[in-house]
């Protein structure tokens, strides 16, 4: 009877312990999903920092669909404007999603060529137009190689997005390759005609001193026609980027998608 009693107790012990651990795990798992929605909502008021915060104390905890948490911090940096630190945790969010689920692949593969396209963007306009072919390169593989813009892919809002980015960087790139190619033939014609100024300059050297110059020094008076040549330069170079940046404005997101 004794032996009975002991072991109906131990039986209740072990539903208690149970219920109790369920219990615990249930509310471990609210906790987890209300700190992503935190997250979430920061992110959508346009609190960065907050928003990275929530996803940072996510990534430390939940056991489910972690890409989430370095997707959210990832997606955070990019919209606060740091393209570069945004890459790392957006390839980190990439590595774990499984390569059988296309939707949140190319969620993040939308983001991340983003990420890889304001660089490019970056590189661009600073006239690094090799490094910023490498960029756009790169950000439209990522799109094309999971078949982004397919009709399969979900939600729609994912499928436009990189729809729209693979137009977009095919652009660019054909517009920087010509770029490129006209700053190499820039680069030739101006090394030539500085060739010919210097002979054409050091031949008439001495009828300039004896003609009319600006100046009365015929030194001074080269100097000030290279600075009109390079103000002129730099008034064109500003209006290029002024353009470039209007059109950007036109046609780039003004954040990355969720």
């Amino acid at each position: 009877m004794t032996r009975r009693r002991w072991q109906g107790r131990l039986i209740r012990l072990l539903r208690w312990v149970i219920c109790g651990l369920l219990v615990v795990a249930a509310g471990w798992l609210v906790e987890v999903h209300t700190v992503v929605n935190l997250g979430l909502g920061k992110y959508q008021a346009g609190e960065w920092e907050a928003a990275r915060t929530r996803f940072l104390v996510a990534d430390r905890v939940s056991p489910f669909e972690r890409f989430k948490p370095a997707f959210g911090d990832g997606t955070s940096m990019l919209a606060a404007g740091h393209p570069g630190d945004a890459e790392i945790r957006l390839r980190e969010a990439l590595t774990r999603v499984g390569t059988g689920d296309n939707n949140n692949q190319c969620l993040v593969r939308v983001n991340l060529s983003y990420a890889i396209e304001l660089q490019g963007d970056k590189a661009r306009t600073d006239a690094l137009y090799t490094y910023a072919i490498e960029r756009f390169t790169e950000a439209l593989a990522l799109l094309e190689d999971e078949n982004c813009a397919a009709r399969a892919v979900e939600p729609e809002t994912t499928r436009k997005a990189a729809a729209a980015a693979i137009e977009r960087l095919k652009q660019k790139l054909e517009q920087t390759q010509q770029e490129e190619q006209q700053q190499g033939e820039g680069q030739e014609g101006q090394e030539g005609q500085e060739g010919q100024e210097g002979q054409e300059g050091q031949e008439g050297q001495d009828e300039d001193e004896e003609g009319e110059s600006e100046t009365g020094d015929p030194t001074l008076d080269k100097a000030l026609e290279k600075l009109r040549e390079q103000t002129e330069q730099g008034q064109q170079e500003r209006g290029d980027n002024q353009a470039h940046l209007d059109q950007r404005s036109k046609t780039d997101p003004d954040q990355p998608i969720w």
